[in-house]
């Protein structure tokens, strides 16, 4: 995990509690999303929030929102 002055970083053993995929921060910064995966989690005061039952469904399946 490689970090520069002022990013936000995820430490590599986070991963979605549904799938198990990888997570990547989203460029707003206020959602984590696992990766290939229809699943992204919110970001509360710093932390993500990995439980099954705050997961929000990404639209096209792809791990993106946009």
């Amino acid at each position: 995990m490689k970090s520069e002055p002022g990013s936000v970083q995820l430490p590599d053993a986070l991963r979605c509690p549904i799938t198990g995929a990888k997570l990547e921060l989203e460029p707003d910064r206020e959602w984590v999303r696992a990766v290939g995966q229809p699943y992204r989690y919110p970001i509360r005061g710093g932390i993500p929030v990995l439980v099954a039952s705050a997961a929000q469904p990404v639209e096209d399946g792809s791990g993106s929102t946009g």
